[in-house]
């Protein structure tokens, strides 16, 4: 087993789940080991599952398929890894596309988009470079103190969101609108610190730099690994 730096604050119990979890895959693929002829493939990529691995430890109280097949065997493949979360997995009982009724659609168009917008009229434009992940924000054409004010906390919760959807891992620097007012300064970053907590990694919010900005970093997630 690999235990990473990420594994610190997890628990003996969260650790445990996890090597249960691990033991169980690596019992799975010796068992397919003595029935297949190399070459084979031993634990196929499943997408379903992957997605499942990624967010198993937020602990997801609903996982909706689009149709009963997909649930049904989604919940096959997840009930030997995670039992407890097979019995939340479940078809969609509505018409229609699931991504578009549920917005997700919408979500991955503005992830891969460079310039996102916020609710009152401003944006973010995300520019990843070889040393960091630079965000700007932008009022638009709205001006003034109160309009500035509004459009970064706004911007910091969207910030947040774009992290979290691009998977973005490292350190981040975000170019706030530049505000006069030390309590107003103090309210971005408060907002910043509440969108980050719901993440599924620690995400440090390092404070304002000397020069304006807000730094952050955004750990990469990883789980562990069985090696040979």
């Amino acid at each position: 087993m690999i235990v990473r730096a990420g594994a610190a604050d997890a628990g003996s119990a969260a650790l445990a789940a996890e090597i249960a979890v691990l033991r169980a895959e690596w019992r799975d693929i010796a068992v397919r080991a003595e029935a297949a002829a190399p070459p084979a493939c031993l634990r196929a990529a499943d997408p379903v599952l992957r997605i499942i691995e990624t967010f198993a430890a937020a602990d997801p109280q609903r996982i909706i398929l689009a149709d009963a097949g997909a649930a049904h065997a989604a919940a096959a493949v997840t009930r030997r890894l995670y039992p407890a979360l097979a019995a939340r997995i479940e078809a969609s009982r509505e018409q229609g596309a699931l991504f578009d009724r549920h917005d997700v659609a919408d979500a991955l168009a503005s992830a891969e988009s460079r310039r996102v917008p916020l609710p009152a009229g401003g944006s973010i434009a995300v520019e990843p470079t070889e040393a960091l992940i630079a965000i700007d924000v932008d009022t638009g054409a709205v001006a003034g103190a109160r309009a500035a004010l509004r459009t970064n906390l706004e911007a910091a919760t969207e910030a947040a969101r774009q992290l979290r959807l691009r998977d973005i891992g490292g350190l981040v620097a975000i170019d706030f609108i530049r505000l006069a007012d030390g309590a107003a300064r103090q309210r971005v970053l408060e907002a910043l610190r509440r969108a980050t907590a719901d993440d599924r990694v620690a995400v440090q919010v390092l404070g304002w730099t000397h020069g304006g900005l807000v730094e952050l970093i955004r750990p990469r997630a990883r789980r562990a690994e069985t090696v040979d």
